[in-house]
């Protein structure tokens, strides 16, 4: 049916346009108020995410989750690097900032892992809310970590 083709295709490019807002916002709030402080933003992005994903009441609530998600992906895509390359010891600078482009990877493959119908994990059509349990346990774990780091010195 083409309205469900478009739905979902806006569902889909969702992320694509939070991801834009977010690493057009982020780096200038990080300016402002840190960068930590911005990390620690971005977690309102994906809770609300993970919530509008898991329990949409309409097209309108998954394509809202799927932008808020991008916005927060964005953000921390924006600023993570840049925190991690201004703690870093001067030596892993390099190295450091490539685990943040690893760490999304496992995660892609992770989720993938996850829903896949051929694993028999979570990827029917009764279990697939339960994929969000990752990122949003993955999020707390953030909320309460990132606190306990160094402030960036810029």
């Amino acid at each position: 049916n083409s309205q469900f083709s478009y739905m979902w295709s806006m569902a889909v490019s969702g992320f694509a346009l939070g991801g834009m807002i977010g690493t057009l916002l982020f780096p200038e709030l990080s300016d402002r108020v840190g960068r930590k402080r911005s990390i620690l933003a971005t977690t309102a992005f994906c809770y609300a995410s993970c919530y509008f994903i898991a329990f949409p009441s309409s097209w309108a609530d998954l394509i809202l989750g799927r932008i808020l998600v991008g916005v927060g992906s964005g953000g921390a895509c924006a600023v993570v690097p840049t925190y991690i390359s201004e703690i870093a010891p001067r030596d892993l600078r390099g190295s450091l900032g490539t685990v943040h482009q690893l760490m999304i990877t496992i995660g892609i493959f992770t989720a993938l892992a996850l829903t896949t119908k051929k694993f028999a994990l979570l990827g029917s059509d009764g279990l697939w809310q339960y994929a969000l349990v990752v990122p949003f346990a993955s999020t707390t774990f953030l909320l309460f970590t990132l606190p306990l780091c160094v402030d960036s010195p810029l």
